[in-house]
């Protein structure tokens, strides 16, 4: 046992599971959470240990969205600069169409140099998806000690539909701890 890992445990890291990078293991995204607003960009900064070439984006849907507007439902990756580089295509049938883990392919595969990269995602509809999260959101405080614009959890453009943001915009911080994954 040593001090950089007391409990003596063997963690698992991204790789072990063919991920570039996740927010974290995702056996500890045991509680589910409803998107709150429509339109709403929230964001999850991932950390990444290397230059990578990203070709999908993966979350964990607990219960899928209902009458999601067309063309108005994505997933994207930006920079560490906040530049968009990727996204997904419009994810209204998938989100409103499937649980579990799910692939989101970008539409091309983007090469992210890091040392930080973001994820965000945003949808429009009657009723959201809801999303795994860690455990005891109420509890969570994943976004201690960083300044509000370096959150690992946040939100960040409101009213977005048929067209995804260029930018990330100006990050709030929030305690919605997303499970996200980049593959």
């Amino acid at each position: 046992m040593s001090l950089s890992n007391p409990a003596g445990r063997a963690d698992f890291a991204p790789a072990d599971h063919g991920f570039i990078s996740w927010s974290y293991d995702p056996s500890f995204a045991g509680s589910a959470l409803i998107m709150q607003t429509a339109g709403r960009l929230n964001t999850v900064r991932l950390k990444l240990a290397q230059p990578a070439l990203v070709t999908s984006i993966r979350a964990i849907m607990s219960t899928a969205g209902a009458t999601l507007t067309a063309g108005q439902n994505f997933a994207m990756l930006f920079d560490e600069s906040g530049n968009r580089v990727g996204v997904t295509a419009d994810m209204a049938a998938l989100w409103a169409g499937a649980t579990g883990e799910l692939d989101m392919p970008l539409t091309a595969p983007v090469q992210v140099s890091g040392p930080f990269c973001h994820v965000g995602f945003y949808a429009n509809g009657s009723t959201l998806p809801t999303f795994r999260v860690a455990n005891n959101t109420s509890a969570i405080h994943g976004n201690a000690g960083l300044a509000t614009a370096l959150s690992r959890y946040g939100l960040s453009t409101a009213g977005l539909t048929s067209t995804p943001p260029a930018t990330i915009g100006t990050i709030n911080g929030n305690n919605f701890p997303w499970w996200i994954g980049i593959r």
